[in-house]
C-alpha cells in the first residue's frame, strides 16, 4: 500500500512539473545571463527598442575625425563713445568716427564633403573674418576659404585643401524623436575636441531670440558652450542630426538648453552655397498672417493676407482669405512655420501648397519666384527714414488693418518709447494711418513728441512721448 502511495505522489510530481513547464513556455519566461535579453524575451513588444550602450567610445571614435576646430582673425569698425549710442547721431557721423579693432573667434565645424574639402559651420563663427583656420582631429592646421554663407539660417560653408579627410554621415531628421540620445562634439572655450551627452529635449523649437531666420530648431540638454557653435550633434549611430548653433543662457554658458539646426535644412542650404556661393532665396508673392481669434477654421494654418500683382500665387489662383495648411506635406500652423519652411527653398524650385477654401481642401503647385525690388517692402517691411528718428530701430509692414511692427532693436528709439514686435499701429498724432508712408508723414509733422494709438494682443494701447 505504501508503495502505491509513493508511486502516486511521484506521478503527480511529474505531471505538475510538466504543467509548470508548459506555462513557462507559453509566456516565454526564458532566463539569460544578459538582463537586456531577458527584458526582450519577457516583453516582445519592446524587443526593437535600442538599449543604451555601456560606453559611447566606439561612436565617438567614429565621429571625432569629422569634427574640426575653427579659429578666425578679422577687423571690425566700432565706436565706443556713448554719444553715438543714439541712432540719429550714429547714422550721421558713423563713417567719420569709426575705428578698427582686431577680433578673434573660435568655433567648430563638420566635414561635409571629404573629397572636395567642404566643411560646415555657423555663419556667426566666421562673420567679419579676414583669415579662417581649420584644425583637424589629427592636429593639422590649414587655411580655409569661405565658399558662401547664409546669415538668416546661420550657416556657412568653408573649403580646405587636404587629403585623408573623413566626412560625417547624415541622419534623416524625420526619424529623430524627443527622448533620443544624442552626442554633441565641438571645441568649447577653445579647449579642443570635447564630447557631451544628452537627449533631444524638443523638436521644431521656435524662438526669435535664438535665431533671426530659421525657427524650427532641435533642442537638447547635451552641454553646449561658446566654441561649440558649428559642431556636430549626432545620434547613437554616429549620424549627424544637426549643427549646434546657440544656447539659451543669461550667463553665456550652458544651462542645459542648447539648439541645433536640423540636418535636412543644413543639407539644402549647404548644397546651394556650394553650387551658387549664395542663397537664391525667393518668394511665393504673398503675405500671410496668423488666424484671428474670431475666425472659425476647422484646421490650423496661416491666412493669406495679400496676393502680390502678377505673382506666382496670383497666377496659380490663390486668393486672399485662403488658409494654407501644409507645404510639401509639412504641416503649417503659424507664420513662423510658413516662413521657416519657405526659407529653405531656392528660386526655381517647385513647391506644393495644400490650402482650405470654403471648407474644401485643394492642392496647388507653384514655382518659387525671385523677389522683385518693388515687392520687398510689402514682403519684409520697411525702416523709417532718418528724419523720423523717433521710430528708428523698428521694421514696419502695411497690413489690412494697420501697420504691423515686425521687429524692434533693443535700446533703439522705438524700443525706448515702448514699441514691441507684433504691435499694430492705427493712428499717429491723432491721425489715422493706413500704410507706412502715411505713418511716416504723420510722425514727421510733429516737431516734438509723438502720440501713437495701437493694438497689442487685441487690447488698445496709447503711447504718449514728449
Amino acid at each position: 500500500m505504501d508503495q502505491k502511495i509513493k508511486l502516486l505522489y511521484s506521478l503527480n510530481a511529474v505531471i505538475l512539473i510538466l504543467i509548470v513547464g508548459l506555462i513557462l513556455n507559453q509566456y516565454k519566461f526564458h532566463f539569460y545571463e544578459s538582463g537586456d535579453e531577458l527584458l526582450q524575451q519577457t516583453n516582445p513588444a519592446i524587443s526593437n527598442v535600442m538599449i543604451e550602450p555601456i560606453s559611447l567610445a566606439p561612436i565617438i571614435k567614429k565621429v571625432n575625425p569629422s569634427v574640426v576646430n575653427i579659429t578666425t582673425k578679422g577687423n571690425v569698425a566700432f565706436n565706443n563713445n556713448p554719444f553715438f549710442q543714439d541712432p540719429f547721431f550714429n547714422n550721421i557721423f558713423r563713417n567719420n568716427m569709426m575705428i578698427e579693432k582686431e577680433v578673434q573667434s573660435i568655433g567648430s565645424g563638420v566635414v561635409y564633403d571629404a573629397m572636395n574639402g567642404y566643411i560646415l559651420t555657423n555663419y556667426h563663427v566666421v562673420k567679419d573674418a579676414d583669415q579662417i583656420f581649420v584644425t583637424l582631429f589629427d592636429e593639422r592646421k590649414l587655411l580655409a576659404e569661405l565658399v558662401g554663407s547664409d546669415p538668416e539660417i546661420d550657416l556657412a560653408v568653408l573649403q580646405i585643401d587636404s587629403d585623408n579627410l573623413m566626412q560625417v554621415s547624415l541622419a534623416i531628421n524625420s526619424q529623430v524623436q524627443v527622448g533620443d540620445h544624442v552626442i554633441a562634439i565641438g571645441n568649447p572655450f577653445g579647449l579642443g575636441h570635447t564630447v557631451t551627452y544628452g537627449i533631444v529635449s524638443a523638436l521644431e523649437r521656435a524662438n526669435s531670440n535664438i535665431s533671426d531666420g530659421y525657427e524650427r530648431l532641435i533642442q537638447t540638454d547635451a552641454s553646449i558652450n561658446p566654441g561649440n557653435s558649428g559642431g556636430a550633434l549626432v545620434d547613437l549611430k554616429g549620424q549627424l542630426i544637426g549643427i549646434n548653433t546657440a544656447i539659451f543662457s543669461s550667463k553665456g554658458s550652458s544651462v542645459g538648453i542648447g539648439f541645433a539646426i536640423p540636418v535636412d535644412v543644413t543639407k539644402k542650404i549647404a548644397d546651394q552655397l556650394i553650387e551658387f556661393g549664395e542663397i537664391k532665396r525667393g518668394t511665393l508673392g504673398l503675405v500671410v498672417r496668423k488666424i484671428h481669434a474670431d475666425e472659425r477654421f476647422s484646421l490650423e494654418g496661416v491666412v493669406i493676407e495679400k496676393i502680390l500683382q502678377d505673382s506666382v500665387s496670383q497666377i496659380a489662383g490663390l486668393m486672399k482669405g485662403d488658409l494654407i495648411i501644409a507645404m510639401n506635406d509639412f504641416d503649417i500652423s503659424n507664420p513662423s512655420d510658413f516662413n521657416s519652411k519657405l526659407s529653405t527653398f531656392r528660386v526655381g524650385e517647385e513647391i506644393s501648397i495644400m490650402l482650405l477654401r470654403d471648407k474644401r481642401k485643394m492642392k496647388k503647385l507653384l514655382i518659387i519666384q525671385a523677389i522683385r525690388e518693388q515687392d520687398e517692402a510689402l514682403l519684409f517691411g520697411i525702416s523709417p527714414p532718418l528724419d523720423v528718428a523717433v521710430l528708428n530701430g523698428a521694421i514696419f509692414k502695411t497690413v489690412s488693418n494697420g501697420i504691423e511692427i515686425l521687429s524692434v532693436e533693443i535700446n533703439s528709439n522705438a524700443y525706448r518709447i515702448g514699441l514691441q514686435a507684433g504691435d499694430l499701429i492705427q493712428a499717429i498724432n491723432q491721425k489715422s494711418v493706413n500704410n507706412t508712408e502715411e505713418m511716416f508723414v504723420a510722425a514727421r509733422n510733429k516737431k516734438q513728441g509723438i502720440i501713437i494709438n495701437l493694438k497689442r494682443n487685441n487690447q488698445a494701447i496709447l503711447i504718449i512721448r514728449n
